[in-house]
Formats: structure tokens, C-alpha cells, sequence
């Protein structure tokens, strides 16, 4: 059996944690030594505006989005995550995933993923608002728990946005408490011909069901691989069965997007990407995970384990 292939190796920590705004301000949740003295702004980067006639046909005609009170109904008994609460998140917010509108808490050009993601000019990146996860690990626990509404429009002219800056790659992160106003999106992303692959970057704890209304919406999986089965750090995360739900989840994005590969540029195009953040797990645990992980390469998903865990106060 050959390992997987590990990416990575670099001191900067690689979990979209250094994004450029557009005005210049550079975010990073965390620091290595060699992080700090970090303040190139946004401008000393050289960015490649697309040149097409579809870069600018958002502007020209108005998509198509679905009724918003049609998609509010799925919000009124939300099972859009593995926990299946049934929560009414119309009459009031869900204490982690927040209510049925669409959160952004931040969004730019991110310089912190592996090389095969962000390239040399960075993936575009728009972090949502709302998990239904909480992670002892996370690193970003102030952007899950807040974030801006943006109606549909506003997500769309977003993301045109980043693909004319240059990005490689549209990457929405913690799509998950979002899935049907994301859907709705996506089709109209679609529908006007978006130039660069789009990324779903989750937790890994979707279900089968809600992951097949993706099928050829998304062109990147990029999913976490958190925990080993029983574990306690699942446990602490609220959700005791992450490894069964992941495990299940990943094999349905290996069957929409088939084997990992990159584009003419180097950064991926297609497939499936799983990131394991090695934590203090005991040692039956991490070996059920890497065994596990080398069962997703050997089905053609890349594998990036990375050591740059921070642990919390």
C-alpha cells in the first residue's frame, strides 16, 4: 500500500488563516516566528485580472435566484447537518448555527492553504458564519460565531468579485448550516459561467443526502478529518459519531468528483483534498485515522496532515 501523499510541509500555518482584504488589511488568526513580521499589503501582490467576456455578464444580467421564503422552509426544521435538531431557526438563532440567513464573517484572497490551493496569487475565500461543531481545536471560533447577512446577489457579486482579483479557486468555508441558500448560488454561479473551480471546505459532517444536491455544483471537496471513532475530543466537538459521519461523507465527494487533479496553473481543478490537523489523540486513535486516510488516497483523494496545532488557553 503507498502513503498518502502529504502536503504541507511549510512553518505557516495552513488553514486559511492568512486572508487579504480588498482594502489591504492582511488577517491571520495565529502566528509562527516566521509569521511575524508579516505586512506586505494586498497591493504588492501581483494579481492577474481574468480577461473574459463571462468575467462580467453577472453585471450585464441579473441571475436567477430561488424565492427566499421558498428556502426559509428548510430552515423551519433544520436537518441540514448530521444532527438533524429540527430546530426553527426562522423564529429565532440556533445557538451554533445561527439563524436561516447567510453570515459572511470575512472573505479575500488567502495565502495560508497548501500550495496546490492557494497558488501564488491565493484562493478566494469566503468564511461564513454558523457550525454546528465546536471544536476544542478551532481556530476561528470569533468568525463561526459571528458574521455580516448578505442576500443572494451579494454572495454572487462576492465571489464574481474574487475571480476577477485573480484568485485561483473560490473556497466557501463552514458551508454547512447553509446549504440551501448556498444551492441556490451555486446554480446561478454556474448558470453564468464562473471561470476558476469552486471549493467546498467543510467539516466533513454532512450527511450523504445533503451532499448530493452538490452533484456537479462543486469542483473541490475539502474537507477535515477531525477525530477517531469514540473519541473525546468528538465528544467535546457535540458530535460523538464525526468519524462515522466524515468517513461516509468523504467517500460521497470521492464519487462526485473522481481522483484529484490540478490545472495548468499547479492548483487543483478537481477532486477531493482531505486535511487532517494532527491533536494530542491517543495512539489507537491516530492509527484508525491514518488508516482510514489511506483508504480515501487509495481511492484518489489528496491528503495534506499537518502538525500546526495550537492548542487553547
Amino acid at each position: 500500500m503507498n502513503p498518502p501523499q502529504k502536503l504541507g510541509t511549510s512553518k505557516i500555518p495552513q488553514q486559511s488563516d492568512i486572508v487579504i482584504d480588498p482594502d489591504g488589511r492582511v488577517h491571520v488568526s495565529f502566528f509562527w516566528d516566521d509569521l511575524r513580521g508579516l505586512t506586505k499589503p494586498a497591493s504588492d501582490i501581483a494579481f492577474r485580472f481574468i480577461e473574459s467576456t463571462n468575467s462580467t455578464v453577472y453585471l450585464k444580467n441579473a441571475p436567477k435566484f430561488t424565492e427566499i421564503d421558498s428556502l426559509k422552509e428548510e430552515y423551519r426544521t433544520c436537518n441540514l447537518c448530521s444532527k438533524a435538531c429540527g430546530f426553527d431557526r426562522t423564529e429565532k438563532a440556533h445557538p451554533r448555527c445561527g439563524d436561516w440567513q447567510l453570515r459572511v464573517s470575512t472573505s479575500g484572497l488567502s495565502l495560508g492553504d497548501e500550495a496546490v490551493v492557494s497558488g501564488e496569487r491565493g484562493s478566494g475565500v469566503i468564511m461564513l458564519g454558523g457550525c454546528p461543531l465546536k471544536c476544542p481545536s478551532c481556530h476561528n471560533p470569533e468568525m463561526v460565531a459571528g458574521g455580516t447577512p448578505f442576500s443572494q446577489q451579494e454572495l454572487f457579486t462576492l465571489a464574481w468579485d474574487l475571480a476577477k482579483r485573480g484568485a485561483h479557486n473560490l473556497q466557501l468555508l463552514s458551508p454547512t448550516v447553509h446549504i440551501p441558500i448556498l444551492l441556490s448560488v451555486l446554480h446561478a454561479l454556474k448558470e453564468t459561467n464562473y471561470p476558476i473551480p469552486i471549493i467546498f471546505k467543510s467539516s466533513g459532517y454532512e450527511t450523504v443526502e445533503q451532499l448530493q444536491r452538490f452533484s456537479e455544483l462543486i469542483d473541490v471537496y475539502l474537507p477535515d478529518f477531525k477525530f477517531g471513532p469514540c473519541s473525546e475530543w468528538g465528544i467535546k466537538a457535540s458530535a460523538r459519531n464525526y468519524f462515522e459521519i466524515a468517513t461516509e461523507a468523504i467517500h460521497e465527494m470521492l464519487r462526485q468528483t473522481g481522483r484529484f487533479s490540478v490545472g495548468v496553473d499547479g492548483t487543483v481543478s478537481h477532486g477531493v483534498l482531505v486535511r487532517h490537523v494532527r491533536i494530542p489523540l491517543p495512539i489507537q486513535e491516530s492509527a484508525q485515522i491514518e488508516t482510514t486516510l489511506f483508504g480515501f488516497a487509495e481511492k484518489g483523494a489528496h491528503i495534506s496532515i499537518l502538525n500546526n496545532f495550537v492548542p487553547h488557553d
